[in-house]
């Protein structure tokens, strides 16, 4: 039974890395195709129990809240930099193409790490060009970024207690 622990321990610790930096971009097919509902296991311990249903739900759920939250126009709207206000006429031009016509609003719901380093990865200085070629400034798209960046990094902190591991006594 340790043995089969360990193994398991060992897999789970390659597709979660310890650090945020270490997480690979690497698409895992149907990740989101199967539920966790208290089905019959091949072994009697490999069953989810209650508890930890509980905590997957809560945790999707946050991860939506983040996400959506990350991904509202409002990130968008809420650069008031007074002396760059020539950005704004293509705000909400850029947010309808970038993060809802392209599908990364619905593609990346389930993989809300990903889909933040791929908002801040973005070239928003040209993707974002009009048909003018005005496009969002260096500054604006670094404001951006830096937004994505940072709840990037507090969604990636607060794993831990969204899936109660700080209550584990792992030595």
């Amino acid at each position: 039974m340790f043995r089969d622990w360990a193994t398991r321990s060992i897999q789970l610790e390659g597709m979660w890395p310890s650090s945020l930096a270490a997480l690979s971009t690497t698409v895992i097919p149907h990740v989101t195709a199967s539920d966790f509902t208290c089905r019959p296991a091949p072994y009697e311990h490999s069953r989810l129990l209650p508890a930890d249903i509980l905590c997957l739900v809560n945790t999707c759920k946050q991860l939506d809240l983040v996400w959506h939250t990350a991904t509202a126009f409002d990130v968008f709207a809420s650069l008031s930099i007074d002396e760059h206000t020539s950005c704004a006429p293509v705000r909400y031009v850029m947010y309808r193409r970038l993060v809802h016509d392209t599908g990364l609003l619905q593609n990346h719901r389930f993989d809300v790490l990903f889909g933040l380093e791929m908002l801040a990865q973005l070239n928003w200085e040209s993707e974002l060009a009009d048909e003018e070629g005005k496009g969002v400034c260096a500054l604006c798209a670094s404001k951006l970024r830096e937004k994505w960046e940072t709840k990037r990094e507090e969604t990636w902190g607060k794993l831990d207690e969204l899936f109660q591991l700080e209550e584990l006594d792992v030595v």
